[in-house]
């Protein structure tokens, strides 16, 4: 029986790395790690959906385009780069503590003009977006 459960968990391995696409558990890792990192700790994410998927290859490699939905939530007071009307969000996730930035008009005009964004702990962003995979002998990266 135990050579048995052994012998099903190494087919499951085995054909997950060899899956037709990656998972959406693996990009739903891959982008609360860059939330986490660009944030400094300031912004979790606590939602993620994948709303569809483009197989492609050029050149014999092998690329998927996952297009998801995701939320996220600030965990303190903090301004971060929320983009600004010209060029819209840039998909990044710096952010640093109100406390470190000086107050006054002049200060929230330069925060603006350079898409900073005040967001307060609790506060939720909802937000879609794409990430790209490339299939390689080990599965996808």
């Amino acid at each position: 029986m135990n050579v048995r459960v052994v012998l099903i968990i190494l087919a499951a391995l085995m054909l997950e790395s060899c899956s037709d696409t990656p998972s959406p558990s693996d990009a739903r890792q891959k982008l609360a790690n860059q939330i986490q990192q660009q944030s400094n700790g300031l912004i979790k994410l606590v939602s993620f959906e994948k709303t569809d998927g483009v197989m492609q290859e050029m050149m014999g490699i092998k690329a998927y385009q996952m297009s998801y939905t995701a939320e996220v939530e600030f965990l303190d007071d903090c301004i971060w780069t929320a983009g600004n009307n010209l060029v819209g969000w840039d998909g990044s996730f710096r952010a640093q503590r109100n406390q470190a930035l000086s107050s006054g008009a002049l200060n929230d005009f330069f925060n603006a003009s350079q898409g900073l964004k005040p967001a307060k702990k609790g506060e939720h962003f909802t937000f879609t977006g794409q990430m790209a995979f490339e299939k390689t002998e080990r599965g996808w990266h």
